[in-house]
């Protein structure tokens, strides 16, 4: 792109272009520069402002949201667009909103793939349950081999009360990807709620070796650990967790709890205090 631009710096496309490989580089405020003489130079090119609209995804997220809506108007059948818009209402946690983006993307494509994923996860959010399920079952059908379909799907079905096929999927969805972390701490999640311990504390060390950051994996295996009567592994893996987020009531609480059975009394109140002072309404649970 770069010898195109010299041979003829007023051809807005290699900037584009040229932007949208800073982009997947990650380079995104070389790619801005990009995006910002292309626009400069063909204002009404609606891909330019949907692909600045990307690069300040993680940097400037209003801005981002700008650059989807001025791409709709310039151009309004743009599903990626709605996708897009959907993903940024997502993370402030504007469900309805998401949701209806992600249905406009649907409206201009139905076979997107990723706008069945969130939109089955922004159902989750809202406790539409059966919604859920069916856009999860969807992005299955689409994407038969992609892990990330049984994965979410599996979501779906652990909110609905339904292990089995949850834990069927998450099978499935390691089968697919054997590096995925967060299926390995969701059917750990599940096998301990089973009782099945061992086979959970596995899945969880397992996460924990691909993500050594996993505070909750490291909160779940010492849960397993302590049902085990493993006291000094619960202990460490609990102070662990306070160590990755030392905002984790919970992992004082418990903490608290194992000291209470190691016969540290003074560990056990000190930790107590704390989980309560983070989360007051840990007060109404009792030290096992």
């Amino acid at each position: 792109m770069g010898k195109a631009i010299e041979l003829n710096p007023l051809l807005p496309d290699p900037y584009l272009y040229r932007g949208i490989s800073l982009t997947g580089l990650l380079r995104f405020e070389d790619a801005l520069k990009d995006f910002n003489k292309t626009i400069e130079l063909k204002p009404d090119l609606a891909e330019a402002f949907f692909y600045r609209g990307l690069a300040f995804r993680s940097l400037a997220p209003d801005k981002a949201r700008q650059d989807f809506l001025k791409t709709l108007e310039l151009k309004p059948q743009f599903p990626d667009a709605f996708l897009n818009l959907g993903l940024l209402a997502a993370d402030q946690e504007e469900w309805d909103q998401a949701i209806d983006y992600y249905t406009k993307a649907l409206a201009l494509n139905s076979g997107l793939f990723e706008a069945y994923c969130f939109r089955g996860l922004a159902y989750i959010k809202k406790h539409l349950l059966d919604e859920a399920l069916r856009d999860m079952d969807k992005a299955v059908e689409l994407q038969p081999e992609n892990f990330e379909a049984y994965f979410y799907r599996a979501i779906a079905h652990e909110n609905l009360k339904q292990p089995e096929a949850a834990l069927a999927d998450y099978n499935q969805a390691l089968s697919l990807n054997p590096t995925l972390d967060v299926a390995y701490f969701g059917r750990g999640v599940l096998k301990n709620q089973r009782g099945e311990l061992d086979s959970a504390i596995a899945d969880f060390s397992k996460a924990i070796e691909l993500f050594p950051g996993f505070a909750d994996a490291y909160f779940f295996r010492a849960i397993a650990l302590g049902k085990k009567a493993d006291y000094d592994s619960a202990f460490k893996d609990f102070s662990k967790v306070i160590e990755l987020n030392p905002l984790f009531a919970e992992a004082y609480f418990e903490r608290a709890a194992i000291s209470k059975l190691k016969g540290d009394a003074a560990r056990a109140d000190a930790d107590l205090q704390k989980a309560l002072e983070l989360k007051p309404g840990l007060a109404k649970r009792n030290l096992h």
